[in-house]
């Protein structure tokens, strides 16, 4: 592991009061917790973070990780993201920077890193803000990440990392969703109106604890806390949801006009099929009025509706990503499913099972999708693996039965539009080498 040099008053020059009093909380209390031993038990697998996510929503499914690939952690945290994506770029030719301006956090990341044996770290504890007088030069892929709404001047944060952003690269971005926050933002003013500036951060913790066990049921935070399991974490995550000295959050249309600010185009939502509001609307009514709006005002529809996206994270690029398609016969389909080798035998299974009935439920971490069948649809799935092109699943399962390629591709596109909208299902290029899955991942360790 490579150890950066640390930069004096890191991120200062940015409201000095402000960005000492984040630095002194993430120095003493390190968020989110993480006990490195446990990486023995697990490995956390943020979506954006996934190669397989980033190949098909960035570089169109064409991206070979097996070719110089520069990453950079813009606020690393303790370690979920740098972590993640040093695993699945452990044999390959990858640099990656992690960043942060706590040396507590890092040090936790550092130590989960060192479980996990991973040596294709940099580290550097620092501020974004500085990233001018680094020189680390452009990166291929930034994440971001939890980092941005706590800056006084986050537009001034976003045109830093897009000056260090490849002109082809893309960037991961979380910031928090305004309105299923209202309850957090409402309880944190309530805190701040009862201390004094004689209050220490251990009397700050204990009255927020205090006033939790004593809320009104007709409070705002009481009606929506089941949504935030921070409160939960203790005192790094009491403290980073209710006392945190600089919070703001975005609405959609906010997020949208914030990142065309910096002159980036947003090409993918994680978890985007909770943004569309058909699903939660009656579609005969609504529909048609639906069929008029873009992507960014059904979005800002779907918000307000849902009212339970507390954060909104986003894949942003300077020009918009082109998409792999479903009829581009070399690109490979697999699932993006941590153990994918036992679903793809169960999705075969379902449509064999169930190609009279005409429908299927595939369930998956607690959760349904419910997805047309057919005998094409069968046919197809028996050979979907992750390794072959759609033109070979075609050409095996027309050789293997009596369906003709057009109704094995018509079965497979509809089969294929349900699983990618709830993000299950990419697409890359045959010459792209398939990246590891989070089960073969993770059983690196144990082999170790």
């Amino acid at each position: 592991m490579v150890i950066g040099a640390t930069v004096p008053g890191a991120g200062e020059q940015q409201g000095s009061t402000v960005a000492s009093a984040v630095r002194d909380q993430y120095e003493s209390y390190p968020y989110p917790p993480r006990e490195p031993l446990e990486e023995h038990a697990r490995l956390l697998a943020p979506v954006a973070d996934s190669l397989d996510f980033l190949n098909h929503f960035g570089f169109g499914g064409r991206r070979d990780f097996g070719e110089p690939f520069r990453v950079l952690v813009a606020g690393g945290g303790t370690g979920d993201s740098v972590v993640f994506l040093a695993e699945q770029l452990r044999n390959d030719p990858a640099e990656i920077h992690y960043l942060d301006i706590s040396a507590s956090s890092m040090a936790v990341a550092q130590s989960r890193a060192q479980e996990r044996r991973l040596e294709n770290i940099c580290w550097q504890q620092a501020s974004l803000l500085d990233l001018p007088q680094l020189g680390l030069g452009r990166f291929n892929y930034i994440n971001c990440s939890g980092v941005l709404h706590h800056l006084q001047d986050p537009d001034a944060g976003l045109a830093v990392l897009t000056d260090v952003l490849a002109d082809d690269g893309v960037m991961t971005l979380m910031v928090y969703g305004q309105h299923a926050r209202t309850g957090v933002y409402q309880l944190q003013e309530l805190l701040r109106l009862l201390e004094s500036d004689a209050d220490t951060p251990d009397a700050r913790l204990s009255r927020a604890r205090e006033l939790l066990d004593q809320l009104p049921g007709s409070n705002w935070f009481q009606h929506g806390k089941a949504l935030f399991g921070d409160y939960a974490l203790g005192d790094a995550g009491l403290y980073d949801l209710l006392l945190h000295s600089q919070d703001r959050a975005y609405t959609v249309p906010e997020l949208y006009e914030f990142t065309r600010r910096a002159g980036l185009s947003i090409n993918q939502f994680v978890d985007a099929h909770e943004y569309e509001p058909a699903g939660r609307l009656d579609d005969k009514l609504w529909t048609p009025v639906l069929a008029q709006q873009s992507r960014e005002q059904r979005y800002a529809i779907g918000e307000l509706l849902a009212g339970t996206l507390k954060t909104h994270t986003v894949l942003v690029s300077r020009r918009p990503a082109p998409l792999p398609s479903i009829d581009d016969m070399d690109m490979v389909p697999s699932l993006a499913i941590a153990s994918p080798v036992e679903a793809y035998a169960q999705f075969h299974a379902l449509t064999r099972q169930t190609q009279q009935a005409g429908q299927a439920i595939f369930r998956h971490r607690g959760a349904s999708l419910s997805f047309a069948t057919s005998a094409p649809l069968a046919a197809a799935l028996k050979y979907v693996d992750g390794d072959r092109s759609l033109d070979a699943i075609y050409r095996a399962a027309a050789r293997a039965g009596k369906h003709r390629r057009q109704a094995l591709q018509a079965a497979l596109r509809t089969f294929y539009a349900t699983l990618s909208r709830r993000g299950l299902m990419y697409l890359r290029h045959k010459g792209v080498p398939r990246c590891p899955t989070v089960a073969e991942l993770h059983g690196r360790l144990s082999k170790d």
